[in-house]
């Protein structure tokens, strides 16, 4: 045992050596790189320390965990169209890797010390419309199949912005205290599954579903070291290396959610400006939701916010309608049920007509974890859906779409509908949101401009990829996440934004679980030297 522990200390050093020295080819000018570079340097060094740790678990103390620092002279920058990164290796003192099960598993069978490689970076990311930064690290595991595929070459072309097709393995994000943030596991380029801290309660953060959930255990091999660095530039060598024998931390567990096609890696892909590909979403990347700002409270509520909370409730609990069987409440408190109990979308239509609200004919119908279509017509007034566990409560943009699919109705039908007002959502956590016609002539206004047509095609639950509303709701969402407002609150306020901007004559009304009222959002948008902020408000 003692000559394997030599050997794995040999050969880890000399990997994170190689590491440290790997350089991809410049391929953007030198200047901009430079420039480039020294913003982040500055940024970072007003705002960190020089020296950070990871912390693997919760059992694991400061004096046990391996010192960390930026390596400046080892940095590559990446851009797309919306946002820019710089991801700069790291010196250690000592020897750090994250290995998965599976990998430890082939270690032990083989005693080959390349399956438990993997390597991390700190990444500065700069969202281009907004100049807001965040600094958060990317350790890089790449799977047993993937290691052998690239015959022992695994971190090649794997970047934040851009990634190797054909990855596999896992991608683990740490913000700069050291704490798992969140993470994704590859399958040759997609992302099949999410990864969160097995005791975080919040649903996996994602915009879309997850589901078919299972707790994993990761290990980290360690060696403690004491490690100076030369000055030499260009060049960091270690020299008077004292290694103690590696060991094994057990990192605190994960619950890994999700199937494959649940997700899209907007990250993903090649031939950017720097060489980066894809971008700025959510899945895919660094979402840092531990201590999530809350929106902070309105002065500028009109009479009508409390007015449409009162109607949506009152229609809700109606039961106006002559026949039993398409009573509105006794089918309601079905749906709420459905949302907490099963693990796909419900929906129920009321219609409105001569006074009376009565449920559609059809009843309750049901979908897919993502997505569920109930039929509407002329009568329509409010669709009511659920978000199961595991999914988002707030609603996305194909919940207002879905009002403007009803007011439109079937082509050559003539089934639409001049009385929809609502979408409503009922969460799994027991918040609900209300998608509100809030101005009808607005709302009609902006449904017949033709101009508009592209509004009502989704994509996945989101707005047409590369469409003016999809560029506004990205922006606003992607700042909002980098302020420190949680995933969910990003989404809804997000959408907020985009009814309010181009004036859809629609608004965003939440319930919080344990509340009675609806409270109307807005998104306000501030500009100050060329940056701009957005703030999430709500009614008291």
């Amino acid at each position: 045992m003692k000559q394997i522990f030599k050997k794995i200390t040999f050969l880890l050093l000399l990997a994170g050596f190689m590491y440290t020295c790997q350089k991809e080819p410049d391929i953007f000018p030198v200047e901009r790189f430079d420039r480039e570079l020294s913003m982040a340097r500055s940024w970072y060094e007003a705002n960190y320390p020089d020296t950070f740790f990871i912390r693997p678990g919760s059992t694991v103390i400061e004096s046990s965990q391996i010192p960390m620092k930026p390596d400046w002279e080892k940095a590559y920058v990446k851009s797309n169209k919306r946002e820019k990164t710089v991801e700069v290796e790291l010196l250690t003192r000592g020897r750090m890797q994250f290995v998965s099960a599976e990998n430890r598993k082939k270690w032990q069978e083989t005693q080959d010390e390349r399956y438990l490689w993997s390597l991390t970076r700190l990444v500065i990311n700069t969202k281009k419309r907004t100049g807001k930064k965040q600094a958060f690290l990317m350790s890089i595991m790449p799977s047993v199949e993937y290691l052998e595929k690239t015959n022992f070459d695994p971190f090649k072309k794997v970047a934040y912005i851009g990634r190797n097709k054909t990855f596999s393995g896992k991608i683990m994000f740490h913000n700069m205290n050291g704490d798992f943030v969140n993470g994704w596991r590859y399958e040759n380029g997609k992302i099949v599954r999410a990864i969160r801290n097995a005791n975080q309660d919040d649903p996996v953060i994602s915009l879309m579903s997850t589901g078919n959930c299972y707790t994993i255990t990761d290990y980290e091999l360690r060696m403690d070291c004491t490690v100076y660095y030369s000055g030499v530039p260009g060049v960091s060598l270690h020299i008077n290396v004292i290694c103690d024998p590696p060991y094994w931390v057990e990192v605190d567990q994960y619950t890994e959610c999700g199937n494959e096609g649940d997700y899209d890696d907007e990250y993903g892909g090649e031939g950017d400006e720097f060489g980066g590909g894809g971008g700025g979403g959510t899945s895919g990347g660094y979402n840092n939701n531990d201590s999530p700002k809350t929106p902070r409270k309105r002065n500028d509520c009109q009479p009508s916010a409390a007015a449409n909370s009162t109607q949506i409730n009152n229609v809700l609990q109606d039961n106006s309608s002559p026949y039993t069987n398409l009573l509105v409440s006794p089918q309601i408190s079905t749906l709420r049920a459905y949302a907490q109990s099963q693990s796909t979308e419900h929906a129920l239509v009321i219609n409105y007509e001569q006074g009376v609200y009565y449920t559609n004919s059809q009843g309750i119908t049901s979908g897919t974890m993502n997505s569920v279509n109930p039929e509407t017509g002329v009568y329509a007034y409010m669709i009511v859906h659920t978000h199961p566990a595991g999914t988002n409560s707030a609603p996305s943009p194909a919940d207002a779409t879905a009002l403007m699919h009803s007011y439109r109705g079937t082509v050559n039908l003539n089934d639409g509908s001049q009385n929809i007002t609502a979408n409503v959502v009922f969460a799994a956590n027991g918040s609900e949101y209300i998608v509100y016609i809030n101005d009808r002539n607005a709302f009609v206004s902006f449904c017949d401009n033709p101009s508009n047509g592209t509004f009502i095609y989704s994509n996945n639950g989101m707005f047409a990829t590369g469409s003016t509303w999809d560029n506004t709701y990205n922006e606003v969402r992607d700042d909002l996440i980098v302020n420190g407002y949680s995933q969910n609150d990003a989404q809804s306020y997000a959408l907020s934004y985009v009814l309010d901007y181009y004036n859809t004559g629609m608004k965003i009304y939440e319930k919080k679980a344990g509340t009675s009222t609806f409270k109307e959002q807005k998104t306000n948008r501030s500009t100050s030297q060329s940056t701009t902020n957005y703030s999430p408000t709500i009614c008291p």
